[in-house]
This record gives C-alpha cells, structure tokens and sequence, in this order.
C-alpha cells in the first residue's frame, strides 16, 4: 500500500514538472511584442502594472486539481522583458497546445 501511494505522489510531481516544461518555448517570446504571446495562448485573465512595466497573468488554480500559471512581463512599449510558468500538466495543457502550435509557424 505505501509503495502506491509513493507511485502516486511521483506520478503527480511528474505532471507538476510536465506542466511547467511543456512551455519552455515561451521564452522565445522575449524581445517580440507581447501582442504575440496573446496570439499563441490567448488573451491574459488579468495584467498588472510594476515599475512602468505590464504583467500579464494567466491561469488556473485549483487545490489539489488543475493548475498552472503563466506571466509575461512587457516593457511599455509592448516588447516582452521575461517570462515565468509553472503549474501541472492538465492545467498547463491549453496554453502548451497554443505555443506549440505558435512555434511550428
């Protein structure tokens, strides 16, 4: 019993990983217009102002469910500075499908 629950618990860290690495492309973005990254994985749920900046947030978080987040951060003239994601594979998955598809163009 406790060798599956140890399956279990690697099995999610797993996914946990997947999910972030399944957007490693979206550094690609960096130096191109933000307006970009909307067309690849759709319009931000938020954004935010810092230091002169924009940062764009999308995501979805759900205990112990789907989950993944994704910030772009955009200087004022719209060119992306920096990006973060992480989160699990079946939260991450949409927004993973829309990048993938960006990059093969």
């Amino acid at each position: 019993m406790k060798l599956i629950g140890l399956a279990g618990i690697a099995l999610f860290l797993g996914g946990c990983a997947y999910g972030a690495s399944a957007l490693n492309g979206l550094d690609q973005f960096v130096g191109n217009d933000a307006q970009a990254v909307f067309s690849a994985i759709g319009y931000p749920d938020r954004q935010e102002s810092i230091a002169g900046n924009t940062v764009y947030h999308w995501g979805t978080d759900q205990p112990q469910g789907p989950s993944c987040t994704v910030k772009v951060v955009a200087a004022p003239t719209g060119k992306v500075l920096e990006t973060d994601a992480y989160g699990n594979a079946i939260g991450c998955d949409r927004y993973a499908a829309g990048l993938k598809r960006a990059l093969k163009r």
